[in-house]
C-alpha cells in the first residue's frame, strides 16, 4: 500500500500535456486519501484506491500555456508544477538508431554530423523533451521512471545533446507543421532486441507465455544458496544445453546426418552450392546451419607441412573441414565462443593437383551470424593464403523457425548473482516504458530491428504483441504507433575502415540479402490499421549501421504521424509494390500510393537495383524502365519466364532512385512472386 503523498515522476515542471484527450494526472497517497487539482481554471478530484494510486482526469484542453499545474491533499499539502503547455505528445523507443544522439562529442559515430550546429541553434521554448537513463526492472512494471527523468525545454545543450536526433528532428517537423506545443519523451537503449519492450500482459494476451520461462525461473531460483552437493556451476547448462542440444542440433536430423557425413568431401554435389562472390554475412541472417566452402591452390612442398586454418572470429559456432577431414571446432559450450579467434592447426596431406578444398559448417543460433574479415590458410615458411575473397560457395543445412523452438536461452548465470538484462523479456517496458503510461499521449515511433533481424516473421507475431499491449497500456486502442523500416547496410558495421562504395558490383542477387526480408516484413505493417511506416532504404550508410541522415527519419516518421494521427489527406504513405504481371520481355509492375507520379533520380535507373528469378532457379540483375504511365517495365535479363521479381531487395541497394514526385518519399523495397496464371 502506498503512503507518501506524490505525483508520479512522468510529470514536472516544463512538461507538455496532450491536448484534445482527457488530462490524466496521476500518484500516490494514503489509502482513501482525497486529492483536488487545478489546471488553468479546470478543476478535477480523486480519491485513492486500495493501493494508494490516485488518478486526476480533467477535460480535454485545447493548445496553450504556460499554465500551473497545482495538486492538494486532504491534509492542504499541495505539489505544483510550473511552465505546463498543451500540445502534442509523442513517445520515442528502439534501439541504437533511435538512440543515437542529437550531438556527441565522446564518438562522432554516435551523433549527428550537424549536431553541434544544431544545438547551438536550439532556442525553441515550444519543444519539450524527456530522456529517460537506461534501467530494467525484471519482476513488475515501475511507477516511476529512473532517476534524472526530468522535463527540459528544447533550448539548452543540456536538453538537446544527448537527446535522440531522429526524435529531435521529428519534434522540429511537427512544430512546423502543426503550430503547437511538442513534448517527446525518448526510453531507447543500444542494441536491445524488441522482448524487453514488450509486457507480461502482452506476452500472456497473446498465448506467448513461454518467452517468460526464462525470467520467471531466473526470478524464483535468485536468492537460493547453492547445493554444495550439487556438481560445479556450468554457465551452459539447463535450459541453454537442452535448446542447443534437443531443439536446434535436431531440427533436421535427416538433412544434418547427410551434411556431416558428405558435405565436406571435395566435389561434393555442385549443383547445390551457390556461389558466394566472398560475402560471407549474406546468408547468415537466419538462425540455422550453413555451410561453406572454397578451394586454394598451394605450391607441392606443402604437403606433409603444419598449417594453419585463421578466422578472426566466427559467430556463432562453427566446424573446420580440410579435403574432407575436421580439422577443429568451437561449440556453443566454450567461454566467449563467437568473439574468439579461430586458429586450427593440422598436417597438410599431399595433392595430386595441388588444390585442397575447405569447407566451414557455421551455426548460427542466436541474432545474425558473421565471419571475421581476416581468413587465411597459413604453411608456416612457405606461404599465406587470404582467403576472404575467394570464390566461395554456400549451401544452407537448415533454418530454424524459432516459433517452434522458441529463442535460444541466454547461458546461465550462478544463483545469486545477477541473473537478469537489457535482454530479458519485459525488463525494459516496465522500467522505461510503463512509467510513461500514466500520461496520455498521442502516439509512439519506433527504430529497432536490427538485434532481431534474423527472425522477421517471429518479429511480426512479436511487433504486433507490443503494438497491441503497448496501446492497452496507454488506453488507446487506435494510438498511431509507427515504425521506421531498416535502412540500408552491408551487414559489416566498420565505420573508420570503410568498403569501398563500388563493394555491391561483386554481388549477385540473394548473394547479400541483410535485411532486405526484415524490411518486407515491416512493410506489411502498413496494412495494420493506425500504423505507420517511414521507408529508409535510401540514407543508409554501407559501412556504419548508424547511419547519420537522421534528418530524413525524423521528417519522414512525422509525414506519417500528419496521415494517421492529424487526418492530412495529402500525406500518403510510402510508394510500395501492388502488383505485377508478365509481359513480353518482361515484367509490368503496377505501384500503389504514387501520388502524382514517380521520377527516378538521375533520369535512370542504375544496375544491381532490379532482380528477376526465373526457370531452374536461374536469378539476374537486369534493367528497368519508368513508362508515362506510371507502370515499371522490368526486363527478363534472360531467365526465360519470371517467376519473382524484386526491387532494392538487397542488404545495401545501391543509391535507390525511384520515389514519389509530390513528396520525394522512396519506393519501399519489394520482392513479389508472381504466379502462375498472371500474365
Amino acid at each position: 500500500m502506498k503512503s507518501a503523498f506524490s505525483v508520479h515522476n512522468i510529470f514536472g515542471d516544463h512538461m507538455v500535456l496532450q491536448r484534445r484527450k482527457p488530462i490524466r494526472v496521476a500518484g500516490t497517497a494514503f489509502r482513501g486519501s482525497k486529492i483536488r487539482g487545478r489546471l488553468d481554471n479546470a478543476v478535477a478530484k480523486a480519491e485513492t484506491d486500495p493501493e494508494g494510486e490516485w488518478v486526476l482526469e480533467f477535460p480535454p484542453m485545447e493548445a496553450g500555456g504556460p499554465y500551473i499545474l497545482t495538486i492538494t491533499n486532504q491534509e492542504g499539502v499541495s505539489l505544483v508544477f510550473r511552465d505546463i503547455l498543451i500540445g502534442e505528445v509523442w513517445f520515442c523507443s528502439g534501439q541504437s538508431n533511435m538512440e543515437y544522439h542529437v550531438h556527441c562529442p565522446s564518438n562522432r559515430f554516435y551523433g549527428l554530423p550537424e549536431g553541434a550546429e544544431l544545438v547551438a541553434s536550439a532556442h525553441d521554448d515550444g519543444l519539450r523533451l524527456l530522456q529517460i537513463p537506461r534501467c530494467i526492472a525484471p519482476d513488475e512494471p515501475c511507477t516511476e521512471n529512473p532517476t534524472g527523468s526530468v522535463w527540459k525545454p528544447a533550448t539548452t545543450s543540456e536538453a538537446v545533446t544527448p537527446f535522440s536526433a531522429v526524435g529531435y528532428y521529428f519534434g522540429l517537423k511537427l512544430r512546423e507543421k502543426l503550430g503547437v506545443p511538442v513534448g517527446l519523451i525518448n526510453g531507447s537503449w543500444g542494441g536491445t532486441k524488441i522482448e524487453p519492450w514488450i509486457p507480461r500482459a502482452g506476452y500472456l494476451a497473446a498465448g506467448e507465455g513461454d518467452q517468460l520461462k526464462v525470467l520467471d525461473e531466473s526470478l524464483r531460483d535468485q536468492f537460493v544458496p547453492r547445493d554444495p552437493n550439487l556438481p560445479p556451476f556450468d554457465p551452459f547448462g539447463g535450459a541453454y544445453r537442452d535448446w542447443i542440444m534437443n531443439k536446434f542440433r535436431t531440427y533436421a536430423p535427416d538433412v544434418t546426418a547427410d551434411a556431416l557425413a558428405n558435405w565436406m568431401k571435395p566435389g561434393n554435389e555442385p549443383d547445390k552450392w551457390t556461389n558466394l562472390s566472398g560475402l560471407f554475412g549474406s546468408v547468415l541472417t537466419n538462425v540455422g546451419v550453413v555451410w561453406f566452402r572454397c578451394e586454394v591452390e598451394l605450391p607441392p612442398e606443402c604437403a606433409g607441412r603444419n598449417a594453419v586454418l585463421h578466422c578472426d572470429f566466427c559467430d556463432d559456432c562453427d566446424e573446420a573441414y580440410v579435403d574432407g577431414e575436421r580439422v577443429g571446432e568451437t561449440s556453443a559450450f566454450v567461454p566467449n565462443f563467437w568473439s574468439l579467434p579461430r586458429d586450427y592447426s593440422f598436417t597438410l596431406k599431399p595433392s595430386a593437383t595441388g588444390r585442397h578444398t575447405i569447407a566451414w559448417r557455421l551455426s548460427n543460433h542466436y541474432n545474425v551470424g558473421l565471419f571475421g574479415d581476416n581468413v587465411a590458410l597459413l604453411v608456416p615458411g612457405v606461404c599465406e593464403k587470404p582467403l576472404a575473397k575467394a570464390a566461395w560457395q554456400y549451401r544452407v543445412e537448415y533454418s530454424v523457425d524459432q516459433r517452434k523452438v522458441g529463442v535460444r536461452p541466454m547461458p546461465e548465470s550462478e544463483p545469486g548473482a545477477e541473473l537478469f538484462g537489457c535482454q530479458t523479456p519485459t525488463t525494459l517496458y516496465n522500467a522505461m516504458v510503463h512509467p510513461s503510461t500514466f500520461m496520455n499521449i498521442r502516439g509512439t515511433i519506433w527504430y529497432q530491428g536490427c538485434s532481431n533481424a534474423s527472425a522477421p516473421d517471429w518479429y511480426a507475431v512479436l511487433q504486433g504483441i507490443q503494438i497491441d499491449s503497448w496501446r492497452k497500456a496507454w488506453r488507446d486502442p487506435d494510438m498511431p504507433f509507427l515504425i521506421t523500416q531498416l535502412a540500408a547496410f552491408s551487414g559489416r558495421h566498420r565505420p573508420e575502415a570503410r568498403l569501398p562504395d563500388d563493394f555491391w558490383k561483386e554481388e549477385t542477387p540473394w548473394s547479400n540479402l541483410g535485411y532486405a526480408p526484415f524490411r518486407q516484413m515491416q512493410a506489411g505493417f502498413l496494412d495494420k490499421p493506425g500504423v505507420g511506416v517511414a521507408c529508409a532504404i535510401d540514407v543508409g550508410d554501407h559501412s556504419d549501421i548508424h547511419p547519420s541522415n537522421k534528418k530524413s527519419v525524423g521528417f519522414r516518421l512525422a509525414h506519417e504521424a500528419m496521415r494517421l494521427a492529424y487526418g492530412d489527406a495529402s500525406s500518403l504513405p510510402g510508394p510500395r509494390f501492388a502488383s505485377a504481371r508478365r509481359v513480353p520481355g518482361g515484367v509490368e509492375v503496377v505501384l500503389r500510393d504514387c501520388g502524382s507520379g514517380l521520377v527516378v533520380d538521375g533520369g535512370a535507373i542504375g544496375p544491381h537495383l532490379f532482380a528477376v528469378h526465373g526457370e531452374g532457379g536461374k536469378s539476374a540483375w537486369t534493367d528497368a524502365e519508368l513508362r508515362p504511365d506510371g507502370t515499371l517495365f522490368v526486363k527478363d535479363g534472360g531467365v526465360g519466364e519470371v517467376n519473382r521479381v524484386e526491387y532494392a531487395y538487397s542488404a545495401f541497394p545501391p543509391n535507390p532512385p525511384l520515389r514519389r514526385k509530390d513528396d520525394g518519399l522512396p519506393v519501399f523495397p519489394f520482392s513479389a512472386v508472381i504466379p502462375r496464371d498472371n500474365s
